[in-house]
């Protein structure tokens, strides 16, 4: 939406559906199959795509789960529906979010991932680890300030609270993501962008080799200063929180 695409970007969208949806086991199932036909969209533009739609139903608009989809978002966003969604009202209950737990919830599970994480010749299996890890500046933020921030600028904001050589394993993280790219083959995009999740599942095991370039970089010294940093931020948000 920005047009700042790389090729490492994946696609990222929000589905409103109405309330009436909900109302019968047939329309939720028609309206699930579609969208679940309609992720083609998101696998055309990124193969390795690791997950689907973001979906709120209508009335949750009225009680807007701001850490679910910060609104700040929006300012960045553009809308998929021609000549509608230019515009969108809000209303929430800033007493009720739970800002910590998004982060906690992330942060628990690369510390998980990291501890057992394996060098990897899968495209599909790093890039999910990769983007998982540097989601984590504006959850971390979120979690600090009680608000939701753009990913893009999470990052400058967050590093004022590390030292430089602890954060830069951010910096080189991010450095693949600029570098990123993979060949793919014929069969490959096809079961890797197929409508059915239970063939993509099988297929994201076969999923393209990691680049010569990208490959070079990775060892365990990474995996460690990634999970060093990781502690760090929960460190320092538990401190924050006791204070």
């Amino acid at each position: 939406a920005t047009e700042e695409q790389l090729k490492y970007s994946d696609f990222d969208a929000l589905v409103i559906l109405k309330d009436e949806v909900f109302e019968s086991k047939e329309r939720i199932y028609k309206v699930a199959k579609r969208l679940n036909n309609l992720q083609g969209i998101m696998l055309k533009f990124d193969p390795l795509q690791h997950h689907g739609w973001f979906v709120l139903k209508e009335s949750m608009l009225k009680n807007y789960p701001l850490e679910y989809f910060p609104p700040v978002l929006f300012e960045y966003s553009k809308s998929m529906l021609k000549g509608q969604g230019e515009s969108i009202t809000l209303y929430a209950d800033r007493a009720t979010v739970d800002f910590n737990s998004p982060f906690y919830k992330l942060a628990n599970s690369l510390i998980i991932k990291l501890n057992n994480f394996k060098k990897t010749k899968n495209s599909f299996v790093l890039k999910s680890l990769l983007s998982e890890f540097m989601l984590l500046p504006s959850l971390y933020i979120q979690a600090q300030k009680g608000e939701g921030v753009f990913k893009k600028h999470s990052y400058d904001i967050a590093r004022r609270d590390f030292k430089e050589q602890d954060w830069g394993i951010m910096d080189e993280v991010s450095e693949i993501r600029t570098d990123w790219n993979y060949d793919i083959n014929g069969l490959q995009r096809l079961f890797l962008t197929a409508n059915s999740y239970a063939i993509r599942k099988v297929a994201r095991k076969f999923a393209p080799s990691i680049s010569p370039i990208i490959a070079d970089k990775l060892n365990d010294s990474m995996y460690q200063k990634m999970l060093y940093l990781v502690e760090l931020m929960k460190e320092k948000l538990e401190v924050r929180h006791e204070l």
